[in-house]
């Protein structure tokens, strides 16, 4: 019996990424684990939890970010994306609740067997793209990255990288 069971688990089609269902898998409560790059080059890890809930009639999704304090937790910022069904792809931004600034439109697609997207941007150091993706999706655990390269230099630099872990 255990062996049809699993048999049929096995048999079960993986969720499709495309279209407005396509962030459905991250709905919920996560445990993030962090790690980002700072300027002198070590890395700045915590560990936050996210509440993840649909908008907009099903064609959006909102990923809210809490850090623990002594007081409990502290809101750091949200994630929202819109999917454009004429493009077939995320519209995203980030709204920093720290600095209340909210940043530029990026765009993510699905693309084999989770999404990915570019950012150019311009900081101190000169101008760059950050690639992004998210990947290793599975119902309880997936990983996101960024990976920047500066105009002019062959060389990338793992920006941040979160691993998310399902809560409920």
């Amino acid at each position: 019996m255990l062996g049809l069971f699993l048999m049929a688990a096995l048999l079960q089609p993986a969720q499709s990424l495309s279209g407005p269902r396509g962030f459905d898998f991250f709905l919920g409560e996560w445990q993030a684990e962090q790690r980002w790059l700072q300027d002198d080059l070590s890395y700045q890890a915590f560990t936050n939890r996210v509440q993840v809930t649909k908008l907009l009639q099903g064609f959006g999704i909102q990923d809210d970010n809490f850090q623990p304090s002594d007081d409990g937790e502290v809101y750091f910022g949200t994630a929202l994306r819109v999917y454009d069904p004429a493009e077939d792809r995320w519209i995203c931004r980030w709204f920093d609740g720290r600095k209340h600034k909210l940043g530029d439109d990026f765009y993510l697609q699905a693309d084999k067997g989770g999404f990915t997207g570019t950012i150019d941007g311009e900081d101190h150091h000169g101008k760059y793209r950050d690639h992004i993706r998210f990947f290793a999706i599975s119902p309880h655990r997936f990983k996101w990255e960024m990976i920047r390269r500066y105009q002019g230099l062959d060389r990338d630099f793992l920006v941040g990288e979160i691993t998310y872990t399902r809560v409920k």
